[in-house]
């Protein structure tokens, strides 16, 4: 959207929900969640690619990325806790994610 005209264009959909999408700092793509899984959107192809979190495959929406782009902070609900969720850190470009704290 346009705040400056107020147009819009929808840039792509789906059936499902896409949850807490996140720019990157370079502004070439948009993070966001779906389905427990956290993916790319690519705003020049306007495709979505799944971002690797390893075991982590049951991320909610809430997630953040660092102010340099480097790492995402990701909350996921592994079975051992009881679905509750655990925060994790992973490249931005994915990876193994490491529990953050506790």
């Amino acid at each position: 959207m346009d705040v400056t005209t107020g147009q819009r264009e929808v840039l792509a959909s789906d059936a499902g929900s896409w949850q807490a999408p996140n720019w990157t700092p370079d502004n070439k793509k948009l993070i966001y969640n779906a389905s427990g899984k956290l993916y790319n959107f690519d705003l020049s192809t306007r495709k979505s690619t799944v971002l690797n979190t390893d075991f982590a495959n049951s991320n909610n929406n809430d997630h953040v990325l660092t102010f340099d782009g480097k790492q995402i902070g990701i909350s996921h609900q592994p079975e051992e806790t009881k679905r509750q969720s655990v925060v994790y850190k992973v490249p931005v470009t994915g990876g193994v994610p490491k529990r953050s704290c506790c």
